[in-house]
């Protein structure tokens, strides 16, 4: 009898312990249609030739020879296949040690903590109308007709309020002046049910900011530090917030290349990292298919991400003004990011596509594999100082004058130039509370600050294209913002246009000499 009790025992001691195990095993959910990596990323990525992921070198050295001879702002390239890096590359005046502003990248990153926020039941559904988070605001407001607007209406740019429905997102810009960002985007009237139209709303998403915080009781930033970037390895970010202390869900967030394709590697692995389920698949499964239809173009909006059809069917990309993207395609195991000052990424596609050879090892090819090494040398050096003729006349004569500029977009009050030497200048810059002084390179090489008025540095090269009009190049090395400035001057008058790659700050300011 003893000893069949021990057997039962022994018996149901293996039942537990097989029980076990599988349970322990779920923490890690089958990652559908991928093998498990062969190393995660966490502490860096590990390169390979591009030829050892089915790529080919001659084609990406192509395209990086493309962007040079045609000079577009264009600051990094990152392609990532099977797990490793192939493509590392940066253009001067970035180098990549500096996280760049990802603009509306942020917004795919924001729904990502969303998503978290629901896994750790801080959020308990997505149709919950976004009001109950906010019981304060007035009653009159949550008597009207925005009491359904829910979670996930502004996850999928849905609200149905009166914002992005025109271009220039002038509804982000007023918000900015405002004393409180949340209560400017809950007054914008309604105009269509919520959950019907796509209208690109960046003000929403710095509402599902605000809701993060109300829920966890930390800022998006501290719960993003302490659930996604960390487990990630990623730790150096820059993420500013209002004065409410609500990060900007909508963008400015700062990051590494690097960094960003960390994100892009967990959605193309479902959620999972290492031995952690961060996001769920189901949550990774449903922020990149269509929730809503885009009224333009084919394709969709998911929670966050921008959804690809036709020949890009099942990409999916976190898409940010000026060209900045985390781009993620499942079926060919890719992720490439770029970070840029203003781009078409329309003439760097066909490149990318007509790389993809092979799901498997291609023949190693020494020659193109060097041509690419200097390829991505030839990138990232600067140009050589040009000679530099005597200044005009008129350098002389504006030389340290300052010109007063009537209310424009970026909140110029006032600007300067001074000419000391013919090979630089200096560019004064007076914004009303803040005022900057940045050096010029005159002989085509561009001059640095560290510091710029969009708090990033800044890279600053001019030239008098005729006796009385210089040209100004303003590039914020880790930035979106690549101004080029025609300042013309007559008389007690300087005519400045600013011409803006990604649109949103082209504006003619005419400024007049101080009395």
């Amino acid at each position: 009898m003893q000893e069949g009790l021990t057997k039962k025992l022994y018996q149901l001691a293996v039942t537990f312990f097989v029980l076990y195990v599988a349970v322990g095993c779920m923490r890690v959910p089958f990652l559908k249609s991928r093998a498990v990596p062969a190393y995660w990323p966490t502490k860096g990525w590990q390169t390979s030739t591009p030829e050892q992921q089915g790529m080919d070198s001659k084609v990406l050295a192509d395209a990086l020879d493309y962007v040079g001879e045609r000079d577009l702002t264009l600051h990094s390239l990152l392609i990532v296949r099977h797990g490793y890096v192939i493509l590392d590359a940066y253009f001067y005046p970035y180098t990549g040690e500096t996280a760049h502003d990802i603009a509306s990248v942020t917004k795919s990153i924001t729904a990502s903590l969303i998503g978290l926020a629901l896994e750790k039941g801080y959020i308990k559904d997505l149709n919950r109308s976004v009001f109950d988070f906010f019981p304060e605001l007035n009653a009159t407001i949550l008597a009207t007709d925005k009491k359904p607007l829910a979670i996930k209406d502004l996850m999928t740019m849905s609200s149905g309020l009166n914002c992005g429905y025109g271009p220039g997102e002038p509804e982000l810009f007023a918000m900015l002046k405002s004393e409180d960002w949340v209560q400017f985007t809950f007054d914008l009237p309604m105009i269509a049910k919520p959950g019907t139209e796509f209208a690109y709303c960046s003000s929403g998403m710095h509402l599902l900011s605000a809701i993060i915080t109300r829920t966890t009781g930390m800022s998006a930033l501290a719960f993003a530090r302490e659930h996604l970037f960390a487990p990630l390895g990623i730790k150096e970010v820059v993420w500013p917030s209002d004065s409410q202390g609500n990060n900007h869900g909508w963008g400015d967030l700062q990051m590494h290349p690097h960094d960003m394709a960390k994100i892009g590697y967990l959605y193309i692995n479902r959620g999972q990292w290492d031995s952690y389920q961060i996001l769920s698949p189901d949550w990774v499964d449903k922020s990149t298919q269509k929730q809503i239809s885009l009224p333009d173009e084919k394709g969709g909006y998911g929670y966050g991400w921008w959804i690809s059809s036709g020949e890009f069917a099942g990409m999916y990309e976190a898409r940010g003004r000026g060209g900045q993207r985390i781009v993620v395609w499942p079926e060919k195991d890719l992720v490439v990011v770029i970070t840029a000052g203003g781009i078409d990424l329309s003439e760097l596609a066909p490149f990318l596509l007509s790389a993809l050879k092979s799901e498997r090892a291609l023949p190693e090819s020494p020659d193109a594999y060097r041509r690419l090494q200097k390829s991505l040398g030839d990138a990232a050096r600067p140009p050589n100082p040009q000679p530099v003729s005597s200044l005009p006349e008129t350098a002389l004569i504006i030389s340290g004058k300052t010109y007063r500029l009537p209310p424009n977009k970026l909140g110029l009050t006032a600007l300067s130039l001074q000419f000391d030497t013919p090979s630089e200048a200096k560019f004064y810059v007076d914004l009303g509370d803040r005022n900057f002084k940045m050096p010029v390179g005159l002989d085509g090489v561009y001059r640095f600050s560290a510091d710029g008025p969009s708090n990033l540095p800044v890279a600053l090269e001019g030239f008098w294209q005729t006796d009385n009009r210089f040209v100004l190049h303003y590039n914020e090395v880790a930035g979106i913002n690549n101004f080029r400035i025609n300042m013309t001057f007559e008389g007690e008058e300087a005519v400045v246009q600013l011409d803006d790659p990604t649109d949103y700050f082209d504006q003619t300011i005419t400024g007049k000499t101080q009395n």
